[in-house]
């Protein structure tokens, strides 16, 4: 009974989110899976940095192969990231979150999202998918970055810096 009432809370709150600033609600949450085959760690884009834990494998993301990456304001983006966690012990509770930065502007793009019944391993390949929006109202212009990173508490088993041009 209570996940009915969290799914219609939610649905309920992404109507009325849509209504008020015409943000559509995110599909679906990040999913992370353990990787089955053995990624060689090649990165697949340029330009990219790590501000967490995790040793980044490959980041793919739809339309660009060498940042800075452009995003278009008001489009939807995949965003696919392979990485390995370093870290020891459990990481409980796995929260995910993207803003968008320049200069000294920051614009949340996902809030702080709990991502249910993950769990990240010490020295486990993950692979990271999610269909980041990027809001159609906000900064626009080079010298930006997408940022993104799952978390518990001050851990952060990924964290990606991807350089940006948004327009």
């Amino acid at each position: 009974m209570s996940k009915l009432l969290f799914v219609l809370a939610t649905v309920i709150g992404c109507l009325s989110a849509v209504a008020i600033d015409h943000t559509p609600c995110p599909l679906a949450p990040p999913v992370i899976t353990p990787l089955t085959e053995t990624n060689p760690g090649a990165l697949q884009m340029a330009g990219v940095e790590r501000c967490g834990d995790g040793v980044l494998l490959d980041v793919r993301l739809d339309g660009c192969t060498t940042a800075p990456c452009t995003f278009r304001r008001g489009q939807y983006y995949n965003i696919g990231v392979d990485f390995i966690n370093p870290e020891s012990g459990d990481y409980g509770n796995v929260f995910f979150k993207a803003l968008t930065y320049r200069a000294n502007e920051v614009q949340i793009i996902a809030p702080d999202l709990y991502l249910e019944g993950v769990r990240i391993n010490s020295n486990t390949q993950y692979r990271f998918d999610y269909d980041i929006y990027i809001p159609p109202t906000g900064f626009t212009g080079d010298n930006s970055e997408l940022r993104f990173t799952v978390y518990q508490n001050m851990r952060r088993p990924l964290c990606v810096v991807i350089p940006a041009i948004i327009v």
